[in-house]
C-alpha cells in the first residue's frame, strides 16, 4: 500500500514540477536595479534568451520572467510575463500587472519602457514590447513585472552579448 503524502511533500513536488515546466534557471542571482553587479547566466547572443526567478502573486508558486529575441547587439522584442499556479497544479487567476523594462542602447543612453496591464490572465499575464534596437556589450536588459507594488520582486536580466 502506498503511503499518504503530507502537504509539504505534495507541495515540494509541485514547486519541482512546476520548475522544470517553464524551464526556470535556478542558478540565477539575484540582481539590484541601480547598479546591477551580478546577472544570471542565461546571455543573448544567438537568437533569443528566457530566464526566470521568483516573484509576488496571486497564487501558491509566482515567477517573473523575461523573454528576448535577436541576434547579437540588436534586441527585436522584449516579452515579461507573471506566472501563477495554485495547488494542486492549476493556472492561477492574475488581475493586473505592472510590466517594466530597462538596458543600456549601445550609444550609452539608457532604454526604458513600461506597461500596465489592467486585463485578467489565467496562468499568465504580461507585455509583449517591440525593441529593435542595439545594445551595448555585455549590458543588462532587464524586466520586473510587478502585482502588488508593496512587494515589488528583484529583477530578472539577460546579458547581451556580440
Amino acid at each position: 500500500m502506498v503511503g499518504r503524502l503530507r502537504r509539504p511533500a505534495v507541495a515540494v513536488a509541485a514547486a519541482l514540477a512546476l520548475t522544470a515546466a517553464l524551464g526556470a534557471n535556478a542558478h540565477a542571482q539575484q540582481v539590484d536595479i541601480g547598479e546591477v553587479q551580478s546577472v544570471a547566466d542565461t546571455e543573448l547572443g544567438v537568437t533569443s534568451a528566457h530566464l526566470c526567478k521568483d516573484a509576488h502573486g496571486p497564487g501558491d508558486w509566482n515567477e517573473h520572467c523575461i523573454d528576448v529575441k535577436g541576434r547579437g547587439l540588436k534586441v527585436d522584442t522584449v516579452q515579461a510575463h507573471l506566472s501563477s499556479t495554485v495547488a494542486p497544479y492549476f493556472p492561477g487567476q492574475i488581475d493586473g500587472v505592472t510590466v517594466y523594462i530597462w538596458g543600456v542602447l549601445f550609444n550609452g543612453t539608457k532604454y526604458e519602457r513600461q506597461f500596465r496591464n489592467n486585463s485578467s490572465g489565467r496562468g499568465t499575464l504580461g507585455a509583449k514590447f517591440q525593441v529593435n534596437d542595439y545594445f551595448k556589450h555585455d549590458s543588462l536588459m532587464c524586466a520586473r513585472v510587478v502585482y502588488d507594488p508593496a512587494r515589488t520582486p528583484e529583477p530578472v536580466c539577460i546579458k547581451i552579448k556580440r
